[in-house]
């Protein structure tokens, strides 16, 4: 059962830090007379009457505001408030061996190249590899889909996410900025893990990739993106097993009667 999340939400300066801090029994969040000095969500954990949540501080919300500071302000408040309304109704994803993989902040380097690496690809196969590029976005298209339609059917998430950090460096902030932007539900099977098999499998499938050894510098990088998906608590464990089957899944579909092809004339 994920816990409840509560968030603070109201006018600038109007004492939401000094509450969150005084709920927290932590001084976490900056508390100044000046207004705006909260941006970004800031999280932490509470107990009230024998029950625990988590509770989230906001910047202060100016509807109708043209100022672009307050605006992302705004944003970072309706985020934190649809979380609330999406955290209440998913099924949690977990297994034990995620209390055993330790939180690593320098993962979220190998996590951010995902992004990337699936864009170059997408523009290297564009003019390079017409055919090979319907074949990628054709395993993107159906692992992707298939992933988001499986979440709206079965909404799920986890609850693995750090709400404190020993270290503040550009690692953390780093991973900071990620748990704002992204929120921790719509996580099984992990679209991190289908994408870099479609990285993986594009190396394979391309000629001219295949002839630069490429596909031999595309298989680490794509296991460390695997790992660094769990090492910086984005996804559970389970996210990754369920991800491989539907991969391999997708590669019988997608890639096996072509790489057949390519070994009968090899």
């Amino acid at each position: 059962m994920s816990k409840p999340i509560v968030a603070i939400v109201g006018r600038p300066n109007v004492g939401k830090s000094m509450l969150f801090n005084k709920l927290t029994g932590k001084r976490m969040a900056i508390v100044e007379d000046t207004p705006g000095v909260t941006r970004d969500r800031i999280y932490g954990e509470c107990e009230w009457n024998g029950r625990g949540f988590a509770l989230v501080d906001t910047g202060g919300i100016e509807p109708g505001t043209n100022n672009e500071m307050l605006k992302f302000m705004r944003r970072q408040a309706e985020i934190a408030i649809a979380e609330h309304v999406v955290t209440d109704n998913y099924w949690v994803s977990y297994l034990p061996l995620d209390d055993k993989i330790p939180f690593c902040r320098y993962f979220i380097i190998p996590y951010c190249l995902w992004h990337p690496l699936l864009f170059l690809m997408t523009l290297y196969l564009m003019f390079y590899d017409a055919e090979g590029l319907k074949r990628y976005m054709l395993y993107i298209g159906l692992g992707f889909g298939g992933s988001i339609l499986f979440c709206l059917i079965f909404p799920n998430g986890q609850d693995l996410r750090p709400t404190e950090f020993a270290q503040h460096d550009l690692f953390t902030w780093l991973v900071q900025r990620i748990y704002a932007a992204d929120t921790n539900t719509n996580v099984l099977p992990s679209m991190h893990v289908i994408g870099c098999a479609a990285l993986t499998l594009a190396c394979f499938d391309s000629q001219p990739l295949c002839k630069r050894h490429l596909q031999w510098v595309a298989l680490p990088l794509g296991l460390l993106i695997c790992a660094s998906t769990v090492l910086v608590k984005q996804h559970s464990i389970l996210d990754v097993f369920v991800a491989i089957p539907v991969s391999v899944i997708l590669y019988f579909i997608v890639y096996h009667k072509t790489f057949r092809t390519m070994r009968q004339t090899a």
